[in-house]
């Protein structure tokens, strides 16, 4: 009987290294497309809010730590996310943009300061 204890241990030990290996990091949440759902920017022009309201804006970032962005910005670059999910810096054409992050499975939201933009998954 001392045996089968030990051998079930193993198991239980075995599988709990294999799960914890095979969970995803929190930061891997933000690997997804997103599109602009809300804009709140205090002291941005009447103009820029227009067009970002018309267009919208699309990112998608990829799992190599490129993005994509489309609708009225649209660009590529690079990202780093840190791993608690709360900084989210985006560099394109030698400019880096530093942001607040929240992110959920559904939801993605950056902010700087007053200025905030909300993003749902695509589906």
């Amino acid at each position: 009987m001392k045996n089968g204890t030990k051998f079930g241990f193993l198991v239980l030990a075995c599988m709990l290294i294999i799960t914890a290996a095979c969970t995803k990091s929190p930061s891997d949440r933000i690997y997804n497309t997103w599109i602009l759902e809300d804009v709140n920017m205090p002291d941005a022009d009447s103009v820029d809010l227009a067009k970002l309201n018309a267009q919208g804006i699309t990112y998608t970032f990829y799992k190599d730590g490129k993005y994509t962005s489309i609708g009225a910005i649209m660009g590529e670059g690079t990202f780093e996310i840190n791993n608690e999910e709360t900084s989210l810096s985006i560099s394109e054409e030698g400019n880096t943009a530093v942001y607040d992050v929240q992110v959920t499975a559904s939801t993605l939201r950056l902010s700087s300061g007053e200025q905030s933009m909300t993003f749902k998954v695509k589906k």
